[in-house]
């Protein structure tokens, strides 16, 4: 509850141009670029970033906002496609206005212990064509995974190299998605 009202704190007093919801691999992405509001939860499925996004939304009224998560639906072995969808479909619905962006689900390390044998691949695969095609249903821009398997530190949590990566993506992703982002947010950081 009080990263919940550190994060509505944040999107009241900083008004973010851009949101980033996620899981963990959001909320260990490296700097952030201006003007983006980074939001992760670790463990979270994305029906329980839904209600989050909805208020954060509600509060920033930000220009765009990038979901970037589906790594913990793709673990969860009770996960069911028919509700994935259904979930995915409202989370992109639910910021009026603003551009949505869906980040693939990238893939990791599936013999990488403790966690890369709880990720089955073909999990992955599934919940990448479900965003992509509930985004194009939905107007959404989607951005796929790279083909090729991430260096993780535990099969899921990308290596520092890789998260550099990904956290590049992640601010370019939110900015693109933006019409009108603020000058010093133009080049997201190359640390």
């Amino acid at each position: 509850m009080l990263r919940t009202d550190l994060f509505l704190a944040h999107a009241l007093i900083e008004r973010p141009v851009a949101i980033v919801i996620g899981d963990s691999r959001v909320d260990q992405a490296v700097d952030p670029a201006p003007g983006v509001l980074k939001v992760g939860y670790g463990g979270a499925p994305l029906r329980d970033l839904i209600g989050l996004a909805r208020t954060l939304c509600f509060v920033a009224r930000p220009a765009s906002i990038v979901v970037a998560a589906g790594i913990n639906d793709a673990r969860d072995p009770r996960m069911r496609a028919e509700a994935f969808v259904r979930d995915a479909a409202l989370m992109m619905t639910i910021c009026p206005g603003a551009r949505m962006t869906v980040m693939g689900v990238w893939p990791g390390e599936t013999d990488r212990p403790p966690l890369g044998a709880t990720t089955p691949i073909n999990r992955i695969v599934l919940i990448n064509r479900l965003l992509r095609q509930v985004s194009s249903e939905r107007r959404a821009r989607f951005i796929p995974p790279p083909s090729r398997v991430i260096a993780t530190q535990d099969g899921v949590h990308f290596a520092p190299a890789e998260n550099r990566r990904w956290s590049r993506l992640l601010w370019q992703a939110a900015l693109a998605s933006n019409p009108h982002p603020p000058l010093d947010s133009m080049s997201p950081p190359t640390a």
